[in-house]
């Protein structure tokens, strides 16, 4: 197993596109936080820490479903190129091979989700301080287990990308049902289920019940964290099941 991991790590670590995709996922976010952070100011009327940790996890959005495209890739670009033939050869328990990726994609997806806290946060504060201003992170009393379900629902959606890929074996395909699903499918879905007088049902789509993970300003009519994360966590070990049994019954 450990030359598995060693090789998967290696061929992750040399496509370019991952990469790339890892910087803009790092960058964005960080970027745009220290740019609110930018307007604190020591008289009280800036922006405060809970509100800037709260902006930091929402511009995250864009890291965790660049981390889902991440996941994705990595396995369809192997099954576009064919280069998935010579490792299925190499290892024929494909199931090996899928679980290196598996964890492959959760550890850099996780890297990625704490670089971006630490970062930003650590950015943020001395941004803060260079203009006086007197709050601090530590009086945000969520922000331990909230950067902690950031990261845990970064994890799961750089997994639901490899599960897609698995599955669908196209990038674009997978990249825009992981898209789409969020911004369009479960509106639909949840729209269409209150019509039929099933009210609340969104905040049960695997999605939306992951983004509970994160969130400091939980309301009482929504899932709390744990259950939000297992929902999500549920969907996506679903999606990555179907999607290995699929890759170790086809054709390569």
């Amino acid at each position: 197993m450990m030359h598995t991991l060693r090789s998967e790590s290696i061929k992750f670590r040399t496509v370019r596109s991952q990469l790339v995709l890892a910087a803009i996922a790092t960058i964005f976010p960080v970027g745009v936080t220290a740019a609110f952070a930018s307007f604190a100011k020591g008289d009280g009327n800036g922006p405060e820490p809970a509100s800037i940790f709260q902006f930091l996890t929402g511009s995250s959005i864009i890291m965790v479903m660049l981390l889902g495209v991440m996941g994705a890739v990595g396995i369809t670009s192997e099954f576009s190129n064919n280069t998935i033939r010579p490792t299925f050869a190499a290892t024929p328990r494909r199931g090996r091979v899928i679980g290196a990726k598996a964890i492959v994609t959760g550890g850099a997806a996780a890297l990625v989700a704490v670089v971006v806290l630490v970062v930003g946060l650590g950015l943020s504060a001395a941004i803060m301080s260079a203009r006086s201003n007197t709050g601090s992170f530590a009086d945000v009393g969520e922000l331990p287990v909230a950067a902690l379900g950031l990261v845990v629902f970064s994890v799961l959606m750089a997994l639901l990308g490899l599960g897609l890929g698995l599955l669908i074996r196209s990038s674009p395909g997978s990249i825009a049902v992981l898209i789409l699903w969020p911004l369009l499918v479960e509106n639909i879905v949840g729209g269409l289920l209150s019509l039929a007088g099933i009210d609340g049902a969104r905040k049960y789509m695997p999605y939306a019940a992951g983004t509970a993970l994160f969130r400091t300003d939980t309301q009482p009519d929504e899932l709390g964290r744990l259950a939000g994360g297992i929902v999500l966590a549920v969907f996506v070990g679903i999606v990555l099941a179907l999607g290995s049994v699929t890759a170790a019954r086809r054709d390569a």
